[in-house]
């Protein structure tokens, strides 16, 4: 417009979306900077939701997204009420990092909380002292000498551990930096506790430093071990004098299948650090600590000490003990030391703990490391857990079809749990109804996980006691009928017929439990008397032959013995019965000939039977039977002049021959 004969020019202002640098009117408007709300006109660009003004003198040119979830409110107020410092990094007093990694107000019982924590880790050591009090008493008789046992054992239900496993590894990949809705992040808080996780009981509340929760966490299984140790030393002379440092080492191998994922993750995070962008470098696991100054380099021999002990210590032991052990995983002391490394599997595969170490290795690794590059991350653990159910589907490496269906179906509940994060990582849901389907999905797989968990550590339980109390039945039958396990040799012995095999007769009884598991692995539960039944059955052939030492050699008892026998029958049905039959004269065989004795060789047959696997050799009951593969060898075929038993055989019972 023209005042007083002169032309008057608006001024000119930036739109909204742009920005004037020398932020003025009449100037050059540039794009607004990612990260940035540019109003217009001449108002500096503030910071959006989640991002921080990282220019130089604050002046809105350059933004960060912040790491801190729900940290950075962005406008001019920059951090929320719970979070200060540059990028909202750090906690207020009064408030604490939580599992999530966002600041929340310290509990009213914090205290209570930490006390919490405390208990817990009192219960464990209590635990680990019964553990160390039980392992003796029930591995070794009254004179101090071990068991002469080369059994599998089945008295804690692995699908225990290996659902412990599951709710660790959930844990873990609940930490990926995958855009978990709100929801999803609730629900994951429960596996938390599950790693040993000290956000989930506010410990920062009460032990205000970050690295001294970390030193502390660290020490929790030295902790452990070192109870064990005063456990022993307060049994005094209870432990065998040259089994303490065994039970030390018992103690351990346990410690491996529960800690390995809580303390690998602490020894990692220590070392997975990120450039800030004023320069400096943090801690992923907590922004407001620093990384390679200050207290971090104070920490950093406990860290390497920790990375060399755990993350690369405990596989290398397990391995270094295990191929010292390859040729006498049966026996006793093997059992005894690191049995809960290779006992579930089938022998062949004595080694698979370590992959599974291996695999829990490469989840945590995998997690911490490439938590800026998502795509690169769900890759690897897509690969990881794709990898480790083919595997496990085409070697079935447990020695019971039970633990090898838990471990396929855990291991399907893993890859659901990380296709719904990879989901809500390409974060394309057309409406809010789409996102809610997702996290339904998730719930429902999870709780699906914990229900199947329920059940079959419930069923699990329910057959262990069903075997303790066939053993009861059968033990009971031997002192109803006064049979001693003296007179139990020498009535086998002396119904011995000629000579088929060299085995003694520990190794026979052996592998004939052997057998009798490995028809309850194939869902077969009745014995099976012949080679054609067997084969109707799906036995292969050269385990049919050994089918006929399921029925264990009921005509060396009298038939006193035979009716208080029906009597575990019937409670428990044939299958234990016979199994505890079994382990009975396993068990008490060695403990009653003396060292250097031999047994007359034996031989039972029956009509469509095989001769049966003798004892010839001299059983020492200090030294246990040769190691025994997944299934028994194929004994020798019957001769025309194989006999049948006169013991029994009058009364018909196809049972009394064997």
């Amino acid at each position: 417009r023209r005042v007083h004969g002169e032309m008057i020019w608006p001024d000119c202002a930036c739109d909204p979306g742009f920005f004037s640098p020398t932020l003025s009117l009449n100037s050059v408007c540039v794009l607004c900077p990612e990260g940035g709300v540019c109003t217009g006109g001449a108002e500096p660009p503030v910071a959006q939701t989640n991002f921080f003004d990282v220019s130089a003198g604050s002046d809105g040119t350059a933004f960060a997204r912040c790491e801190r979830p729900s940290a950075c409110v962005g406008g001019k107020a920059k951090c929320s009420d719970s979070t200060h410092g540059f990028m909202c990094a750090q906690c207020r007093p009064g408030y604490f990092t939580g599992s999530s990694g966002a600041c929340k107000r310290c509990p009213n019982a914090a205290a209570l909380l930490f006390g919490l924590l405390v208990a817990i880790v009192a219960v464990l050591a209590a635990c680990v002292a019964a553990f160390v009090y039980f392992s003796v008493r029930m591995n070794f008789n009254r004179d101090g000498v071990i068991k002469p046992t080369t059994l599998r054992k089945h008295r804690f239900p692995r699908s225990f551990v290996q659902g412990a496993l599951f709710l660790q590894l959930v844990s873990i990949v609940s930490l990926a930096n995958l855009k978990w809705s709100a929801a999803a992040r609730r629900l994951f808080r429960i596996f938390h506790i599950f790693n040993l996780d000290f956000r989930f009981f506010a410990a920062e509340c009460t032990v205000s430093s970050y690295w001294a929760q970390y030193a502390l966490i660290l020490c929790f299984p030295l902790g452990l071990l070192v109870v064990a140790g005063l456990t022993i030393l307060l049994m005094g002379s209870a432990v065998p004098r040259g089994y303490r440092l065994a039970l030390i080492e018992r103690v351990g191998a346990f410690l491996v299948l529960y800690a390995y994922i809580p303390m690998c993750r602490l020894a990692l995070e220590s070392f997975d650090c990120s450039r800030l962008p004023d320069g400096t470098w943090g801690l992923d696991a907590d922004l407001s600590q620093p990384c390679y100054r200050g207290e971090w380099l104070t920490y950093l021999p406990v860290s390497i000490a920790a990375l060399v002990l755990y993350v690369i210590g405990l596989p290398l032991v397990s391995l270094w003990r295990l191929v010292a052990m390859r040729h006498k995983l049966n026996e006793p002391n093997s059992l005894f030391i690191a049995g809960s490394l290779f006992e579930p599997y089938r022998r062949r595969f004595y080694y698979f703990e370590l992959f599974q170490l291996v695999k829990r290795g490469a989840v945590v690794a995998i997690t911490l490391y490439s938590s800026k590059w998502q795509l690169f991350m769900l890759s690897g653990l897509g690969a990881t857990f794709v990898a480790a159910l083919v595997i496990q589907a085409r070697f079935m490496p447990y020695f019971l079809a039970l633990h090898n269906n838990v471990e396929m179906t855990l291991n399907v509940f893993l890859c659901v749990t990380l296709a719904v994060g990879a989901i809500s990582y390409a974060d394309r849901f057309p409406n809010s109804s789409m996102r809610a389907f997702a996290d339904a999905v998730l719930y429902l797989n999870l709780i699906a996980s914990l229900v199947y968990l329920a059940v079959v550590i419930s069923y699990e339980t329910h057959e262990i006691y069903r075997k303790r109390k066939a053993k009861r039945l059968v033990s009971k039958a031997f002192e109803t009928a006064e049979l001693t396990a003296a007179e139990t040799v020498a009535s086998a012995s002396s119904s011995s017929i000629g000579s088929t095999s060299d085995h003694d007769l520990s190794e026979a009884v052996s592998a004939a439990v052997e057998m009798n598991e490995w028809l309850r692995v194939h869902s077969i539960d009745a014995p099976t008397n012949n080679a054609k039944n067997a084969a109707a059955e799906g036995v292969p052939e050269h385990l049919s032959l050994h089918t006929q030492l399921i029925n264990p050699p009921l005509a060396f008892f009298s038939e006193r013995f035979r009716r208080a026998f029906a009597e575990a029958r019937e409670e428990v049905g044939d299958r234990l019965a016979y199994e505890a039959v079994l382990r009975h004269i396993h068990e008490n065989v060695e403990s009653v000939l003396p060292a250097g004795a031999a047994v007359p060789t034996q031989s039972v047959t029956g009509p469509g039977a095989v001769a049966a696997p003798a004892q010839s050799a001299a059983v020492s009951a200090a030294s246990p039977s040769a190691a025994l593969s997944d299934y028994p060898p194929a004994p020798s075929a019957p001769s025309a002049s194989s006999r049948s038993l006169s013991h029994g055989s009058a009364s018909g019972d196809p049972r009394s021959q064997a």
